[in-house]
């Protein structure tokens, strides 16, 4: 059956999650330069690392704790074998470390991602960036945030004439890869630039705006 919840009660999630994720955010951070124990999962590509889990774990014993009628998808407590209906009933979606692989490599684009469904429907979410602080948060019908700034929406309404960010994913099976460069090529031929990113050294991670260099496919972008 549906679930009535409050405005008072959304708002009671939504900040009971954002200082946990603000929290979390502070352990992937301190974690990010320490030597990691890594795993992988479905292949070579797909990572999980300690801080993935202890960061989960963190997140949703706080929010049962002082929610204990809510439900849980936790993306790694989903890959050790747990099993997760998305119902009614408000439920958490985690991402602990959304970019393990770069947090892995001391790429600064990681966060920990946290969304909340009421009645099958996302009503919030929060993600957090510890590395360069950046907070984006949402509410439904309360717009969406980076830190202090409300976020738009673009106004280009035309392929031909947008930037197209792709990634690939973790999945290195053959038909999979080939259906990614093949959706590649076609936004090459449709939009006006189809960026994705590279890190060029060890130390130096690449991500600003000023000068782009064309490696094949990609769009390699440095300060």
């Amino acid at each position: 059956m549906p679930v009535t919840v409050s405005d008072v009660e959304l708002d009671e999630f939504f900040h009971t999650a954002l200082a946990l994720v603000k929290e979390a955010g502070q352990t992937v951070r301190t974690a990010v330069q320490k030597e990691k124990k890594v795993e992988t999962k479905a292949g070579f590509a797909d990572l999980v690392t300690d801080t993935d889990k202890g960061v989960e774990k963190l997140i949703i014993g706080n929010i049962s704790a002082k929610f204990p009628d809510h439900k849980f998808i936790g993306e790694e407590s989903t890959v050790e074998g747990c099993k997760h209906d998305l119902t009614d009933a408000p439920t958490w979606i985690i991402d602990p470390v959304d970019g393990t692989t770069n947090f892995v490599h001391t790429f600064p684009m990681v966060a920990v991602s946290v969304g909340l469904a009421v009645n099958k429907d996302i009503v919030l979410g929060i993600i957090y960036n510890p590395i360069l602080d950046l907070l984006y948060t949402a509410r439904k019908g309360k717009g969406a945030f980076v830190n202090d700034s409300k976020l738009k929406v673009s106004n280009c309404k035309k392929l031909d004439k947008a930037i197209v960010m792709c990634e690939a994913g973790s999945g290195r099976a053959e038909e999979r890869v080939h259906m990614v460069f093949e959706n590649m090529k076609n936004l090459m031929r449709s939009c006006r630039r189809l960026v994705t990113t590279v890190r060029v050294d060890k130390d130096e991670p690449i991500g600003g705006t000023k000068y782009g260099i064309h490696i094949q496919n990609a769009y390699c972008l440095s300060h």
